[in-house]
């Protein structure tokens, strides 16, 4: 199980690798990606500069792109790939496929609040957190996007006649969608402020021991080794988790 996961994930590395690269993207598939950025940023800033939060900027900057994502598609302005090249989210039933699209612009959201609070952590001006964080979301998005469609040997071989998708397809989609939470859990990491159970660690690692009254000693020496490397800060604290949550 484990090489075939290695082997799914290096075919699909391989596959978005080569797809996210703005070297060898079409050209109306570049002017469409810088259309799509355009209409986020200006819709974001507009929303942002007539008074209203972070928060809702950038969620209506993000719906109004994916609105002309989606006009374009049926539009027929954007091609679908070729039936040839099989992909995921191809061989997988409409339903659920329009249900594993909603959960992925869900996380695609997400993880774009996670970029511009993690930003704002840098001292940085709301507008300067809003165009970062954008842009860097939208890197991540490209990327996580091509890893979802990309083709995979062994869902090629195994999905050829299956309603619904072969289990490689669907392993192929969960590989993406776990990247995805991956990422989110790290751009929150130092965005969120430290909740008082945290602060109760924290507390330990002040004080190392071999014990304490009701844990072991390994969750304040991780803090204690974060805070070495990282500094006093939430991802000092938090980063030790985040290695034992891989």
């Amino acid at each position: 199980m484990s090489q075939t996961l290695k082997q799914l994930y290096s075919e699909m590395l391989a596959s978005a690798s080569a797809s996210v690269s703005l070297l060898i993207v079409p050209g109306n598939k570049l002017v469409i990606i810088a259309l799509l950025l355009a209409t986020d940023m200006l819709v974001s800033f507009a929303v942002f500069l007539s008074g209203y939060s972070v928060a809702l900027s950038h969620i209506s900057g993000f719906m109004t792109a994916a609105l002309l994502l989606l006009l374009l598609r049926l539009s027929g302005v954007t091609k679908v790939e070729s039936a040839s090249a099989v992909m995921p989210l191809s061989v997988i039933k409409k339903s659920q496929r329009t249900l594993l699209i909603g959960v992925f612009m869900v996380v695609q959201l997400a993880i774009r609040a996670g970029c511009i609070a993690s930003v704002s952590q840098l001292g940085l001006s709301d507008a300067v957190s809003l165009v970062l964080g954008i842009l860097l979301a939208s890197i991540i998005g490209r990327y996580s996007s091509a890893l979802l469609l990309a083709n995979n040997k062994a869902g090629r071989e195994q999905d050829s006649g299956q309603d619904g998708g072969s289990p490689a397809s669907w392993i192929g989609i969960s590989i993406a969608l776990a990247v995805c939470v991956f990422v989110l859990r790290l751009v929150f990491l130092n965005a969120l402020e430290v909740i008082p159970q945290e602060a109760y660690y924290w507390n330990y690692a002040q004080h190392l021991s071999p014990g304490y009254l009701d844990h072991p000693p390994l969750v304040a020496a991780t803090i204690y080794v974060g805070e070495l490397l990282f500094g006093h800060n939430a991802w000092g604290s938090r980063f030790g988790a985040f290695v034992y949550g891989l």
